[in-house]
């Protein structure tokens, strides 16, 4: 399994490596050196999130978890599918094109990556910058308010936001969380443990939105909303 702490002293150890590699001029290790750093870096993002992490789904899902709470970029995904295809990219391109120039390109993005994790894990993830995409769209203009879940429903582009962050299932009304599910982008489950959170009555007349669509407005729209928010139904 190992620490947090083991993974990332891996990261590091294999970000070394690849400099010698790089340096010697040997790009199949390089590449392996380069894509081992990188899921170091991965895992020890998903211990400290308490994720599982044995298999490459598992770890994208961990880099999901984090770009939906905004705590990575969406270019990291760019890299990590990139870093797992480098040995291929390598063998098949042109002969007379450096591979010292890829693999030092691509030893910035990592190093980028590693240092964004441990970020987090410290507690201090860096900001993420706004897509100037999203800010050039008219469908994505600062709305004035969300005081009702007509606010929300009435959303010009309501369906992109569905389809973007995948909310078509996802209920606006927050759910009971003890166990943190939300924390990791996913639905809670009524359990046995803490069944009186379930059972509890509710005011028909407002809802507290859920974390998922709360954290999906913001990015949307780049804008802070209150933690929780309460709507008028």
């Amino acid at each position: 399994m190992g620490t947090v702490e083991f993974h990332q002293a891996k990261a590091a150890e294999f970000l070394q490596r690849a400099d010698h590699a790089i340096g010697d001029r040997d790009p199949p290790q390089a590449a392996v050196a380069l894509r081992r750093a990188l899921t170091h870096a991965i895992t020890a993002l998903a211990v400290h999130d308490g994720l599982n992490h044995n298999s490459r789904r598992q770890l994208e899902n961990v880099l999901h978890s984090n770009i939906i709470r905004e705590r990575l970029k969406r270019d990291h995904l760019k890299t990590v599918r990139q870093v797992h295809s480098l040995t291929d990219h390598l063998s098949s391109a042109d002969r007379s094109a450096d591979p010292a120039v890829t693999l030092r390109r691509m030893r910035r993005r990592v190093a980028s990556f590693i240092n964004d994790c441990a970020a987090i894990i410290a507690g201090q993830p860096k900001p993420v910058q706004p897509h100037k995409r999203w800010l050039r769209d008219p469908n994505h203009r600062k709305p004035d308010a969300f005081e009702t879940t007509q606010d929300i429903l009435s959303l010009p582009n309501l369906d992109d936001i569905k389809r973007r962050f995948n909310l078509s299932h996802v209920p606006l009304a927050a759910s009971p969380d003890p166990h943190g599910w939300y924390r990791h982008g996913m639905i809670p489950r009524p359990c046995s443990c803490h069944r009186e959170l379930w059972q509890f009555p509710k005011d028909e007349s407002f809802i507290i939105l859920s974390p998922i669509w709360r954290r999906a407005l913001e990015k949307t729209y780049w804008i802070k909303l209150p933690e929780p928010l309460q709507l008028r139904v």
